[in-house]
């Protein structure tokens, strides 16, 4: 058994490191701003993006052109490079409020820092900065992306504008490597004669961690240096898009005698100390695109039909336990697998959401109990919440979840942790083998409309306070800071999806994920005097986690104060 679990560890380890390496998110953003781009373009009758010559007309009258266009894809970038990298600049004060300066960059495998660049210094300083590319589309011209000679660099910088241009170009991006991310210059003097011509500085920039965000496919990398040098035919595969810490940083102008040479130029450039290198990724780790949850579940799915494959022994909990066998026996029969999937949401939540969990000694140490709770957009708190309990007691808690659940495929992977369709009466015959039991009075009607401000939504269910009537079992409390931001419900959809469900019962989820900061509190157990009636227990509980939701949830009730909680910025 140990020897098998370690193999699905292997296998864990590098499927989660293949669905964080994916580029997609950053190629639908890239397509995004150039929609902008053609909506703009067909507002203001912008027919051929050639005809706005970017090498004479001032950068104010560029500005005044494209202002609305620059807005939108300026925030979309940099909301996008400080939520799925964190990125930051350090030394964006060396860049000139005003007039011409020559900026030389280090080239990454894929060069996105340069346009988060772009985007903040625009938001910023409201500057446009010229980058010398490939010859492409209508967005990189839109952006200052743009080919040029030497010459219309010159032109560029004597009208006052900042050119940013990478020596290496291609050359460094393909041949460049991810250790000591070397210089590909190849004796390329272009940059110090357009410096030399327009006596203006040059800035270097360095992005800290760009050959971690994106990589090269290590394959026949003689051949494609042989094509490339031979036909400038550009044939490398790049993988990654992996949420690494990325930090800009902009050097001291470099400034040299007006009578020093080309050559001498070019060796004045150098890399400031301050711009050495790390390929450790800092805590700041950022956002998880939407289709990660899925990619979790998907993956300890896989590993459910793996275990039973290499153990045809076993038979499922659906067919020996629903609440009437002895739980902990199964998670003694299931514990290695159950210990890889816990492990595996644990260290999702913790890594996206930073979670935290304040009072679980108030569960271990109240057998049994009627955990209630609050039902988020998506219950992500209750699946740390039950792996969390699993791996410090190696005990299970029973949850009720609505039979719709079992309609998706894979649903037998939530039989191991003992999430269950249940009535009363299984309920109370779990609590009274002395099992504890989660449940959320909402349910998904509490998951559809409730709001940003936590608000219950029961509608008047008492089934819950029936059960601990019958059992006199205490009630524990349970809701998650923040929960509400973690999952966004986009508004218009979400009215559609709401008549969808009142009327079909069909639950439609589609949200917007952020990596807030999520914080669970556990309440001291609550307990009822005997002489309560159904209605009173009801009533109190509502009232105590309404109460309760009140004193944990921020006063500043937002998603940008969620956020911030998550990276520290409060």
């Amino acid at each position: 058994m140990d020897s098998i679990s370690w193999i699905l560890w292997k296998i864990i380890s590098i499927l989660v490191i293949l669905s964080l390496a994916s580029p997609l998110i950053f190629i639908l953003f890239f397509y995004i701003s150039l929609l902008i781009i053609w909506i703009h373009c067909y507002r203001y009758r912008i027919t051929n993006t050639n005809d706005v010559d970017y090498h004479t007309r001032t950068e104010s009258l560029q500005i005044k052109i494209w202002q609305q266009a620059f807005d939108a894809i300026s925030f979309v970038f940099a909301t996008f490079g400080q939520l799925w990298y964190g990125y930051e600049i350090v030394g964006i004060e060396h860049l000139p409020d005003s007039g011409p300066a020559l900026i030389i960059f280090y080239h990454g495998t894929w060069p996105c820092d340069i346009y988060f660049l772009i985007a903040e210094l625009y938001r910023r300083k409201k500057r446009l900065m010229f980058t010398i590319v490939e010859r492409w589309s209508i967005l990189l011209r839109a952006m200052r992306l743009v080919p040029g000679s030497v010459n219309d660099c010159v032109q560029m910088l004597n009208n006052g504008s900042m050119v940013a241009l990478s020596p290496g170009g291609l050359r460094e991006a393909m041949f460049s490597d991810h250790h000591h991310y070397e210089t590909k210059f190849s004796g390329r003097l272009g940059f110090a004669r357009i410096a030399k011509e327009t006596q203006v500085p040059i800035i270097p920039i360095f992005t800290r961690n760009i050959r971690e965000a994106f990589r090269q496919v290590p394959i026949m990398k003689n051949f494609v240096k042989f094509i490339y040098n031979r036909y400038r035919i550009p044939l490398f595969l790049t993988y990654g898009g992996m949420p690494v810490k990325l930090t800009t940083i902009i050097g001291e102008p470099i400034r040299f005698e007006s009578d020093a040479t080309i050559e001498q130029i070019a060796e004045m450039k150098k890399t400031p100390a301050n711009l050495k290198t790390t390929t450790t990724t800092t805590k700041k780790i950022s956002l998880s695109i939407q289709f990660i949850i899925p990619l979790i579940l998907y993956l300890t799915l896989l590993i459910g039909y793996i275990y039973q494959f290499v153990n045809p022994q076993v038979k499922l909990i659906n067919q020996s336990d629903d609440g009437d066998g002895d739980g902990d026996n199964c998670g003694k029969r299931y514990d290695g697998f159950l210990k890889i999937i816990a492990a595996i949401w644990k260290f999702y939540c913790r890594l996206f959401y930073d979670i935290e969990i304040n009072g679980m000694e108030n569960i271990i140490n109240t057998q049994p109990a009627l955990i209630i709770f609050y039902h988020g957009a998506i219950p992500i708190d209750i699946f740390f919440l039950m792996t969390d309990y699993y791996l410090k007691t190696k005990r299970l808690i029973y949850t009720i979840t609505d039979r719709i659940v079992y309609r998706i495929p894979g649903s037998f992977l939530l039989h191991f942790f003992h999430i269950i369709p249940g009535n009363s009466d299984d309920c109370v015959m779990i609590l009274k083998k002395g099992k504890s039991l989660l449940l959320s009075p909402g349910g998904t009607f509490e998951a559809f409309f409730s709001d940003t401000n936590s608000t219950i939504v029961w509608n008047g269910r008492k089934g819950f306070a029936r059960i601990v009537k019958q059992t006199n079992v205490p009630i524990i409390l349970v809701y998650t800071r923040n929960i509400r931001f973690a999952f966004i419900q986009i508004p218009i959809v979400h009215r559609l999806w709401q008549k969808i469900y009142q009327n079909f019962r069909i639950p439609i989820l589609i949200h917007l994920g952020l990596p807030v900061k999520l914080f669970t509190m556990i309440s001291e157990p609550i307990h009822f005097p005997h002489d309560y009636s159904i209605d009173q227990i009801a009533l109190e509980t509502e009232t105590k986690m309404a109460k309760f939701i009140r004193q944990n949830q921020t006063k500043s009730n937002t998603t940008i104060e969620a956020l911030k909680q998550r990276f520290l910025l409060t």
